[in-house]
């Protein structure tokens, strides 16, 4: 089993020579809609650019450009290799020294172990149904409000990716403080939940 899909894809949807490719593949549509849901990417490539041309919807010449803070919204990064257990480094969750070792490791491991940038959207706060009993009190739970994320699980029978299954990650508050990368205090809890096709209404 893949322990999660290859990032890399993310940002060769948002590559400008593709788009003909894409349109091919997926008919106009269905592109413009997951370019609706896919948050912008990029491969970190630090090969130089040509004069006075600048990197799609960044408008920089480098990514080294994104260690200081001309360049405004906040970004992750993470190794694109679909085996690779690292997880995305926030530029706004951990201290700025290592956002700028982060990205600055990223740019020399290409094109051996290339990372991918995205661009980090606002979260939107969702409320989901809790299960009717909670093991941890013994009482009916009640409903939990707070941020998702989908991470999809993948399997290679006879060397074809199958889709296995989707599985939610909910944050809320909650009574028991942690901290994040800056040291800053979060009252969060996070409940993991099979999912299936169905709305989710917004808050």
């Amino acid at each position: 089993p893949l322990s999660r899909a290859n990032d890399i894809w993310m940002a060769l949807l948002w590559s400008r020579p593709l788009q003909p490719v894409w349109e091919r593949e997926l008919r106009s549509s269905n592109l413009r809609l997951l370019l609706d849901l896919v948050p912008r990417c990029w491969v970190v490539d630090p090969t130089p650019l040509p004069h006075q041309a600048v990197l799609p919807q960044l408008e920089i010449r480098s990514f080294s450009e994104l260690a200081g803070d001309s360049v405004p919204g906040d970004f992750a990064l993470k190794p694109a290799s679909a085996r690779s257990a690292d997880s995305w480094v926030v530029r706004s969750e951990v201290p700025e020294r290592r956002w700028k070792e982060t990205l600055r490791g990223a740019m020399e491991d290409f094109p051996a172990n290339p990372w991918v940038l995205q661009e980090r959207r606002e979260k939107e706060a969702v409320r989901l149904p809790s299960p009717s009993w909670s093991p941890a009190t013994g009482e009916d739970a009640r409903p939990i409000q707070g941020t998702a994320m989908l991470a999809c699980s993948f399997f290679e029978p006879e060397g074809k990716a199958v889709l296995g299954g989707v599985q939610l990650e909910l944050r809320a508050a909650s009574s028991a403080p942690g901290q994040n990368g800056k040291g800053e205090t979060q009252e969060m809890i996070s409940v993991l939940a099979p999912c299936r096709a169905g709305n989710v209404t917004k808050e």
